[in-house]
């Protein structure tokens, strides 16, 4: 009776009845208490399922819990899958783009095209010297036709099976360097080389060409070509020498002549066996060399049988891609020009020295050179005369004489020692001896009229005084003649007369005697 009893009251909670304690007066009816037992069980019982309810509805919200953990895991788990996928894919297309940049950046074309020869990327050197970009629809046989290329020099398509491209395709690698494109802007020469690509099975992958633009140096070559056939056809003698160890590594056909070689026979030649024995003269050309890379002067060289011949030489360096540094050589034979050269000098020598007056002039008549002889003849310096005319030397009645001697200089016929008179510088006049001789070029044109003057003053002077003595000697033998005519006459006379009284007196004598 000391403990609570419990009764049914309806839960708003759980929208049913439930059991409520209540405190058990004493003094109360058993029946009461029983009901209020029971009631005390029911509530018990309603208490219990009340946890379980608790429990399942904990255990359930445990269980979304678990499914929101698990999902959220489940969710990082796949963005976080997702990201490496995309951090693969953008890894991936990074590598792309850096392939892409490199090969863009690579002075060589790469093209490439499917197993079947359909193009798939063209880089973009490809595309500059191709002219366009990748025609998807274009297949191997189209190549040539699509990208205009043709046999290097001819009209002629390039042949699909020669290209590289095309024998990639079959696994092989190949190589060419005869292909021209022919772009609307420009024709570009082509080197290319095919490749196959290949996967782990050994099947076709791709197949890849490359091509470098070889337009210069197609150029340089048909330069070097054009250049090698002048060198070999030149008149001078042409020839390469190495720096490094002194040997000839080219020599052309001319200089080959002119050393006394046979073709081929000068090749790796040491340079020193062109010079005498005697090379003190080569130091100072060397020193120029080194020091400005050039040099030009003329030199004596020998030839294979030994005879020594002087030539004009040039020499300059340059840096061959094979050979190294290298000296280049451009020789010519002056022999006949030094020969002239020292006749000349010697024939100068002969015309400075002579007393005779030697003046050379043009078909003009003006005055071009002028020796010490002709300035004792005529009085005027070199300085004087040279550039005036030679009319200037000549009395006023003999101009249209010396007009008409020019015209004939000028055809090519000369003059002998003609006397005539010619005009000092003092004015007065002096008799000359002329010879005139023409002066032709190399090529035989008459370019200048050479004059030879001699004084004939004394010799006209001796002439003179010979006539006078001649002829006072014809006088002397006149009256000689005439004294012996008259002295024979005389005698005639006297043997007449005395011869004809004898013969009176040989007359009587003989009468006489008879």
């Amino acid at each position: 009776a000391q403990r609570p009893a419990t009764s049914q009251v309806y839960s708003v909670f759980y929208h049913r009845d439930s059991v409520e304690a209540v405190q058990p007066i004493p003094g109360q009816p058993l029946e009461i208490l029983v009901q209020q037992a029971a009631s005390e069980a029911l509530a018990g019982a309603n208490a219990l399922a009340a946890k379980l309810r608790w429990a399942a509805a904990i255990l359930g919200l445990l269980g979304v819990c678990l499914a929101v953990i698990l999902g959220v895991l489940a969710a990082r788990r796949s963005r976080r899958l997702e990201g490496s996928e995309r951090a693969l894919a953008e890894a991936r297309g990074a590598e792309r783009r850096r392939l892409g940049q490199f090969l863009d950046a690579m002075p060589l074309g790469v093209f490439v095209s499917t197993p079947d020869g359909r193009p798939a990327y063209a880089n973009r050197e490809a595309q500059r010297l191709l002219g366009r970009g990748v025609v998807p629809e274009a297949t191997a046989e189209d190549l040539a036709q699509v990208y205009q290329a043709y046999v290097a020099g001819t009209q002629t398509l390039y042949p699909t099976e020669r290209m590289p491209q095309f024998q990639a395709m079959g696994g092989v690698a190949a190589h060419v360097e005869d292909v021209e494109i022919r772009r609307p802007d420009a024709t570009v020469a082509i080197e290319a080389w095919g490749t196959p690509v290949l996967d782990k099975d050994g099947a076709l992958e791709f197949a890849i060409a490359a091509f470098a633009d070889i337009t210069e140096r197609r150029r340089s070559t048909e330069e070097l070509q054009l250049l090698g056939a002048i060198t070999a056809n030149m008149a001078e003698g042409v020839m390469v020498v190495k720096s490094a160890d002194g040997r000839i590594a080219y020599a052309n056909a001319s200089l080959e002549a002119m050393f006394g070689y046979q073709p081929g026979e000068m090749l790796d030649l040491s340079v020193s066996v062109l010079s005498p024995t005697d090379n003190a003269a080569a130091t100072p050309m060397v020193e120029a060399v080194l020091a400005g890379g050039a040099w030009q002067g003329e030199r004596r060289q020998v030839r294979k049988d030994g005879s020594q011949f002087w030539s004009s030489m040039h020499i300059s360096t340059f840096e061959h891609h094979g050979l190294g540094p290298v000296w280049i050589g451009v020789q010519t034979d002056i022999t006949a020009r030094r020969r002239l050269e020292d006749e000349q000098r010697r024939w100068a020598s002969i015309v400075q020295a002579s007393t005779d007056a030697i003046l050379g002039k043009d078909l003009q008549g003006l005055v071009t050179s002028w020796n010490p002889g002709a300035e004792r003849l005529f009085g005027y310096r070199a300085d004087e005369m040279v550039g005036r005319h030679i009319e200037d030397l000549i009395p006023p009645g003999g101009r249209v004489e010396e007009r008409m001697i020019r015209a004939q200089a000028a055809g090519g016929i000369g003059i002998d020692q003609y006397e005539t008179t010619r005009l000092r510088k003092d004015g007065t006049s002096v008799a000359v001896s002329v010879t005139i001789s023409p002066i032709p070029d190399a090529g035989g044109t008459v370019v200048g009229i050479a004059s030879v003057c001699r004084d004939i003053t004394d010799q006209k002077r001796s002439e003179a005084q010979l006539r006078r003595g001649e002829e006072e000697l014809a006088a002397a033998r006149d009256q000689a003649l005439e004294a012996s005519r008259l002295k024979s006459q005389f005698l005639a006379t006297m043997s007449h007369e005395i011869r004809t009284p004898m013969n009176a007196v040989l007359g009587m004598t003989h009468l006489l005697l008879g």
